[in-house]
């Protein structure tokens, strides 16, 4: 019986052998998160804020976001612009981190944006992406405002990243170029989750010895088990 159980047991190890999934799948290898206020700047840090006060101006721009478990990543960017008289205004909150992939990830992105504007002509922005150091998209996903109203939405992605080297962006600007005057904001918010998966691994020629040793073992109990012949 003992021959039975080691040789199935040596089978079941070697063929639902999986190689191992670590959190250091990703690793963080840039961080070039940013925030500007017409002509006021910020950069690197979990907590961004800029702020550029004018006699008939106000620009903003903050960024919430954190990536220190490698593993799950969140951000929240806010972008304001208000002048009470025509006046050239830029605000702008960008998230944007590299990262290497050691070994295939599973990745869920959730994400959310508003736009407003209350000026005749001015743009806000919300846009988010994951792309490898070729270009070479995972996802995009864009969106403008170019006049008065109101926008928004939650766009959410998954997929699978193989190894290699990439950019997570996510961004809100808002901007004005002597088009009146008003108000404009734009936000954006997301949630990234990575999970390493799990692969199968090729049976080497040590594993191959023992799937041998295993079905010998089985062998050999079942003739010790059989009924000799006369």
């Amino acid at each position: 019986m003992r021959g039975i159980v080691v040789g199935a047991l040596t089978l079941w190890l070697i063929l639902t052998g999986v190689t191992p999934a670590h959190a250091d799948a990703i690793t963080v290898f840039f961080d070039d998160r940013d925030v500007f206020a017409s002509g006021v700047e910020q950069r690197r840090s979990d907590t961004l804020v800029a702020n550029s006060v004018g006699t008939f101006t106000e620009s903003t721009a903050t960024l919430e976001s954190t990536f220190a478990d490698p593993l799950h990543w969140q951000g929240r960017g806010f972008a304001s612009i208000t002048a009470l008289a025509p006046a050239d205004l830029h605000a702008e909150s960008i998230f944007s981190v590299g990262f290497d992939v050691t070994a295939p990830v599973a990745y869920v992105f959730e994400g959310s944006y508003q736009l407003a504007s209350a000026f005749p002509t001015a743009s806000a922005v919300a846009s988010f992406s994951i792309r490898d150091v070729r270009f070479s998209r995972s996802f995009l996903f864009t969106d403008s405002l170019d006049a008065g109203g109101t926008r928004g939405g939650n766009p959410s992605f998954s997929g699978l990243l193989l190894p290699g080297r990439y950019v997570m962006l996510a961004e809100a600007g808002a901007q004005t170029s002597h088009a009146g005057t008003g108000n404009a904001t734009a936000s954006a918010q997301f949630t990234l989750d990575f999970t390493p998966v799990a692969a199968a691994a090729t049976p080497e020629p040590a594993s191959l010895l023992l799937l041998g040793s295993g079905v010998a073992g089985m062998l050999g109990y079942r003739r010790r088990l059989a009924p000799e012949k006369s």
